[in-house]
């Protein structure tokens, strides 16, 4: 194999575009698994999607593979003596990527940074060219999935030894300490509110692309490959996102969905950190979808249409949801409540990123005295005017308590209040309510119940690739 490449770096956001300024250099091959230091002439992110920067030449010590993906992978690398993160990202002309344009636009505490970017091309052995992207972000250390993995060692009940079907733990106690939930839910939620703002729906919300430092408590989003601008009328593509953290809408097939299956994503890592496995876990996008319906009951008629307009079958078995309570034996009843305003079938029930930022659940993080781990807490009120302009109605409602007066700080101290439970948790607001019991129907279904379920609807529902079928999550019109 040729130990040669060359890199292209272009004025504009493809280098295969041939306008714009051009510059190529040889250098080893960046596949190998260990390079000593070489200059590169790279472009610095200036925040602008439609202008790059004038490329300057920096010093970079290429390291170690550490992850790899189906398009590429991602590696350590030092530049100033500075540790950070490459991602290097196949450019296959059959499929639009948005990553860079996307990342370039993004400017936020809970987002990834980009540093920098370039281009270089790879020949293989037989001497085709392959052009890649490398994407220069700062290095985080860790992942949500490596806590979770940690968490459940330490609890000897690693998820993948647990036995196939009914998944939820019934420890009494969560998976993961509950403030790291809080802290780490709540960045989640405002990164998410953040790129929501700008239009973008991330599509890939899973414990892997949310960075969290055990050090400082920070949490980011990342991999915005599968990120994408979602326009009124526009036709995307429903086979995206990881199986167990994939929306109801999408397993219906919908192709007009909106930012809200984010919430329902972020909703399973959620369940993750609670329980030690995702809620919802199956083999197939028919198992999965009969596996939430066991859990939350069958959707309505008037549910079906508001995922997925176009879904003409509407004959389901009627299938009784269980009660939160049961399902997160060891939550406490704010993050009860939490939970089913992100299990709404309805994605228009679900409850908005920032005022899920401004829920009770996170109200021991508004204390300005509190630790994490012997630390202070991260930034977590910082918030900005374009932040603040998303909505205005809830902002007094987001600040720390030092800001506020002293009784807030006696209420911190208070037990969590009792929410008001739903008979169905997937119809919000329907039915009669209770605020004493949260039992809402029959904790196990009738095997036959769920089978004819799953041959009823095995025809009507998208069907997925065989095993072995490798299908792109990016394609020019998703």
């Amino acid at each position: 194999m040729n130990s040669q490449m060359q890199i292209i770096l272009n004025a504009h956001n493809h280098p295969t575009e041939k306008q714009g300024r051009t510059i190529a250099m040889n250098i080893g091959n960046m596949s190998s698994s260990k390079m000593s230091e070489r200059k590169f002439s790279v472009y610095e992110n200036n925040h602008r999607a439609d202008k790059d920067s004038d490329p300057i030449e920096l010093s970079i010590a290429l390291e170690q593979v550490f992850d790899k993906g189906a398009f590429g992978h991602v590696r350590t690398a030092f530049i100033k003596g500075e540790k950070v993160a490459i991602k290097h990202v196949l450019q296959d002309k059959r499929y639009r990527n948005r990553e860079l344009p996307l990342m370039k636009q993004l400017n936020h505490r809970n987002i990834v940074t980009l540093l920098y970017y370039f281009y270089h091309t790879e020949y293989d052995h037989l001497k085709n060219s392959n052009i890649f992207l490398n994407l220069v972000m700062e290095y985080i250390p860790s992942n949500l999935n490596m806590l979770i993995q940690k968490n459940n060692k330490i609890r000897k009940n690693s998820r993948l030894s647990l036995p196939h079907g009914d998944l939820c733990s019934l420890s009494p106690v969560p998976a993961t300490n509950l403030l790291t939930i809080k802290l780490c839910m709540y960045q989640i939620f405002r990164g998410l509110a953040y790129i929501h703002s700008q239009g973008i729906c991330h599509r890939d919300i899973k414990p892997n692309n949310l960075l969290f430092n055990p050090e400082t408590g920070v949490l980011k989003i990342c991999d915005f490959g599968s990120a994408k601008h979602l326009r009124r009328g526009d036709s995307h593509v429903s086979y995206i996102c990881a199986r167990f953290y994939r929306a109801p809408e999408l397993l219906f097939g919908a192709t007009d969905y909106t930012e809200k299956i984010d919430l329902w994503s972020t909703g399973v890592v959620f369940s993750e950190l609670l329980l030690g496995q995702p809620i919802f876990y199956e083999q197939s996008g028919l198992d999965q979808l009969v596996c939430i319906i066991s859990k939350l009951g069958t959707p309505t008629k008037e549910q079906i249409l508001a995922m997925n307009p176009k879904y003409a079958r509407y004959q389901f078995p009627q299938v009784y949801p269980r009660s939160w309570q049961l399902l997160f034996p060891c939550a406490p009843t704010d993050a009860l409540d939490l939970i089913s305003k992100l299990f709404a079938y309805d994605p228009s029930h679900r409850i908005a990123p920032l005022n899920a930022c401004a829920h009770q659940f996170f109200d021991e993080l508004r204390d300005p005295n509190k630790k994490w781990s012997n630390h202070d807490l991260p930034p977590l009120f910082d918030f900005t005017q374009q932040e603040l302009r998303i909505d205005s109605r809830i902002n007094n409602r987001l600040s720390c308590y030092k800001s506020k007066t002293n009784t807030n700080i006696a209420y911190l101290q208070q037990p969590p209040r009792m929410f008001t439970s739903n008979p169905n948790p997937a119809i919000p607001g329907g039915g009669p309510s209770t605020t004493t019991t949260l039992h809402l129907g029959p904790y196990m279904q009738p095997k036959h119940v769920v089978d004819h379920f799953a041959s009823s609807q095995q025809q009507s529902l998208i069907k997925e690739p065989s095993p072995g079928t490798q299908v792109p999550q990016r394609c020019d019109d998703d």
